[in-house]
């Protein structure tokens, strides 16, 4: 856990899974000018320990960790600011402990609903040239591999590395990121334990937000990028539809990971937000926390949710 400023406290819940909270250095410095911002590395993840629960790694395990890690700071009420999966988790932590949630900030989210969010984009980009590079240079460095001395992480932050140098950076960025940058990217921005990322992945596929924040009082903030390739264009309002009291803010140059490429926007929109924050109102929240059950039951007693969770079982059997 890492923490900078003082006021609200800003909880930033990194994308993935699999990503660390490296990936928020150092834009997020600008935040410290208005909040207390606090950065952390999930479980299975960057600096924090690999210890899988007795059943794996899930997305259960992961919102209680988040709820132990707001107790143990002592913090009545925070700001979850979620990127990516990490607006997932977010949106998930919220509907298990709505009334710790002061504003819910949703930045390039994965939505996880029913509706139609479009396929992902990432490849239109990329030329079949650069293609046949990035697997060329891959196919290379695993056969220098053996005799190269390098750890398992090492031999990914260069497959990381090579592939984003040779294009591969255009999947998720408006802008080309500087040579630092991918390095940076390589190096910090995606750790986890061995098998972390399937078995998570398995893990939320079980969950459906649909329909779970009708009601929801809690202030919602949702910042997407015009060019964020990693769903199709309807994702936007889809998940804006299943937010209705939210907002939706688009930044038109600006691809997945908003602060780094429209920083100015970001930060101007994200500082409004905060410092609008109203309280919610006991009797709205109570509401709230009503319908909330009702959805899980719902949503629990899907057919889908019972083929996933035997599918996860599955999973999470194999990997530990």
């Amino acid at each position: 856990v890492e923490e900078e400023g003082s006021g609200t406290p800003i909880v930033l819940i990194n994308g993935g899974p699999g990503g660390t909270h490296h990936q928020f250095h150092p834009w997020f410095g600008r935040a410290a000018d208005f909040s207390r911002v606090i950065y952390y590395d999930q479980r299975g993840c960057g600096l924090s320990d690999y210890e899988p629960g007795p059943e794996g790694y899930s997305v259960e395990q992961a919102i209680e960790d988040l709820e132990s890690l707001r107790q143990a700071l002592g913090l009545e009420t925070m700001v979850l600011a979620g990127f990516s999966y990490g607006g997932f988790l977010a949106q998930f932590y919220t509907t298990n402990y709505p009334e710790n949630v002061a504003g819910l900030v949703l930045v390039g989210a994965a939505a996880h609903i029913q509706a139609s969010t479009g396929r992902s984009r990432q490849g239109d980009f990329l030329s079949d040239e650069e293609r046949a590079r990035m697997q060329e240079a891959r196919d290379q460095l695993r056969e220098m591999a053996p005799d190269s001395g390098w750890t398992e992480a090492e031999l990914q932050a260069l497959i990381v590395y090579n592939n984003h140098v040779t294009g591969d950076w255009k999947r998720q960025h408006y802008y080309k990121p500087s040579p630092e940058q991918m390095a940076h990217i390589a190096l910090y921005e995606w750790v986890q334990d061995r098998n972390f990322n399937s078995m998570m992945n398995q893990s939320r596929s079980r969950v459906d937000l649909t329909g779970a924040f009708d009601s929801n009082p809690i202030p919602t903030l949702i910042m997407e990028g015009e060019w964020d390739l990693t769903w199709g264009p309807e994702k936007a309002a889809a998940l804006a539809a299943n937010h209705p009291n939210g907002r939706l803010v688009t930044f038109e140059q600006a691809g997945h990971s908003i602060y780094d490429e429209d920083p100015d926007g970001f930060f101007s929109t994200l500082r409004s937000f905060v410092d609008d924050l109203a309280s919610v109102d006991s009797e709205s929240l109570a509401a709230f926390s009503s319908e909330l059950e009702q959805w899980r039951e719902a949503w629990k007693a899907s057919p889908a949710y019972r083929i996933r969770s035997m599918d996860w079982g599955r999973t999470a059997s194999m990997s530990i």
